[in-house]
């Protein structure tokens, strides 16, 4: 199915080319098939990997792995000088110049998504009902198994990776229970970006969030800073750590 994709992409490209692909999931033949694309068809193939973060909760549906791979880790998987990426999942068959997506005007946006053909009431939509009804709210469903991404706006900077994670740890708990959820965060810790789009999550999903800051203990920094020095004496590097008092 992934050479039919990556076939049907040049018939109907007319630009240059490049399929980055995800090595974790490749088989050993398809491998070895890579400089037979590239001779016989001119496919400008990279590989790329990246091992999943011990910090991050593993999977083991392997859709849920690669649902991770192409959105959680967009800023690590590719090099520095790729700016702009267009996703396709392996089992698509295009049928027309990608080139449209590439160039479309995302208006300061990351990511351009396709909103899934619905003109026919056909088979089950399970976004026509239930949970992901009232969280659309009348809005188009939008998949994710063709869609751009601008590489610049993506790449995180310090913090918002685990914005992003806090994000999705509370959807998930509103979504899991029946009981009300109050949310305190630790204001300190909050990026502008975060704490500006609280109203948003409040009023959209309903989130009861409270902000409270803390104030670090003199006798704690004290402790922490002799602590850090230790240690740094033993690694020769800084880094986070926590301490159980």
């Amino acid at each position: 199915m992934l050479k039919l994709m990556m076939l049907s992409v040049l018939k109907r490209t007319n630009n240059p080319v490049t399929f980055w692909l995800l090595e974790n999931f490749l088989s050993p033949d398809f491998k070895n098939s890579v400089p037979v694309l590239q001779a016989e068809f001119g496919m400008d193939i990279r590989l790329i990997t990246y091992k999943w973060p011990n910090w991050l909760r593993r999977q083991t549906e392997k859709q849920r792995i690669i649902w991770g791979y192409k959105i959680l880790f967009l800023d690590v998987l590719f090099p520095l000088g790729v700016e702009k990426i267009i996703y396709v999942d392996a089992d698509q068959v295009v049928r027309a110049d990608l080139n449209e997506l590439w160039t479309m005007d995302l208006q300061g946006k990351a990511y351009g998504y396709t909103p899934f053909c619905d003109s026919r009431n056909v088979g089950f939509q399970f976004w026509r009902q239930g949970y992901w009804k009232d969280h659309l709210r009348g809005r188009p469903y939008h998949i994710s198994a063709l869609y751009v991404v601008d590489l610049k706006i993506v790449i995180f900077i310090p913090g918002h990776l685990y914005e992003r994670m806090l994000k999705l740890m509370m959807l998930s708990v509103l979504k899991r229970t029946n009981n009300p959820v109050t949310f305190w965060l630790l204001e300190n810790f909050l990026s502008p970006d975060f704490k500006n789009s609280v109203p948003v999550l409040q009023a959209e999903f309903g989130m009861d969030i409270r902000l409270i800051t803390y104030k670090w203990p003199n006798w704690l920094r004290r402790q922490t800073e002799k602590q850090h020095i230790w240690r740094r004496n033993q690694l020769g590097q800084n880094y986070s750590y926590y301490i159980n008092c």
